[in-house]
């Protein structure tokens, strides 16, 4: 896996970059202000699988199915269903590469939620106590004018004691058994590709306020993007006092993607 160098310093940013994040900032900070809630948003239950799913794509969600009790095509169109059984499956095989099964009825917060669409996945996974998702941009407006907020309260109805929460995980002042990040933003090409202002980039503080967050014996889950991305990640979390389970490891995933992703469990020094 690639590393950092013995001396931390974040990856180049170039001219373009930072007059690509000036543009996003505007849209940003417009964003911020578009809290009020619309209409309820819902999606039809599509109730069948794809028939475009290959035979051992269907075993494995045949398998998730009948380990953890779900059946997401019932809750959700096509689309989301599926990506939350890309995530249960994705969370199902740590407990195979890295041998850990987490304790049910903790407290978790997942952080950067997006709109939440993988809560049931998770959800049905750590069957927590509570479940907090937290996204900076939780008010971001798609075309059909629902926000990311707008979805996150469809996604996590009816999952007890699940909330989500706009804010900065930088700022967040509480405390958890667990936490969940996918994909944080380690590098700051991706950030601005997904349309964020480079003011958000922070990783160095966004992983101390992680380790912070957590409870004696608590445990940080993370995924990230391909070994490149992996590596500077762990660099941020060892820097920050975590301390790995096990040597991150390549999944794979249920659907292709452009690079393989690679998790990796860690707890406090």
């Amino acid at each position: 896996m690639t590393q950092p160098s013995s001396v931390l310093t974040v990856p180049p940013i170039s001219p373009l970059l930072r007059i690509r994040s000036a543009y996003y900032r505007c849209w940003y900070e417009v964003s911020r202000g578009f809290t009020w809630i619309r209409r309820e948003y819902r999606e039809d239950p599509v109730h069948t699988l794809p028939e475009s799913l290959t035979a051992q794509q269907r075993q494995r969600i045949e398998s998730l199915q009948d380990q953890y009790g779900v059946q997401f095509e019932n809750q959700f169109q096509s689309s989301t269903a599926l990506d939350n059984y890309e995530y249960l499956d994705m969370l199902h095989q740590v407990t195979q590469i890295l041998d850990w099964r987490p304790q049910a009825d903790q407290s978790l917060v997942d952080v950067g939620s997006l709109n939440f669409y993988y809560a049931p996945a998770i959800h049905a996974f750590f069957r927590p106590r509570q479940l907090a998702g937290i996204e900076i941009e939780g008010y971001r407006v798609y075309t059909n004018f629902y926000s990311r907020f707008d979805y996150a309260q469809y996604y996590i109805r009816g999952l007890p004691n699940t909330s989500y929460t706009v804010m900065d995980f930088c700022e967040y002042g509480g405390s958890v058994d667990g936490i969940t990040c996918f994909y944080p933003f380690v590098i700051p090409d991706p950030l601005v590709a997904w349309r964020l202002p480079l003011k958000v980039y922070r990783p160095q503080r966004l992983f101390a306020r992680m380790e912070k967050s957590l409870n004696a014996q608590g445990f940080l889950l993370m995924l990230n993007h391909g070994k490149e991305e992996a590596g500077w990640a762990c660099e941020f979390a060892q820097r920050s006092g975590f301390q790995g389970f096990q040597p991150p490891q390549a999944l794979q995933p249920l659907f292709p993607r452009s690079e393989i992703p690679i998790i990796s469990l860690w707890h406090k020094d």
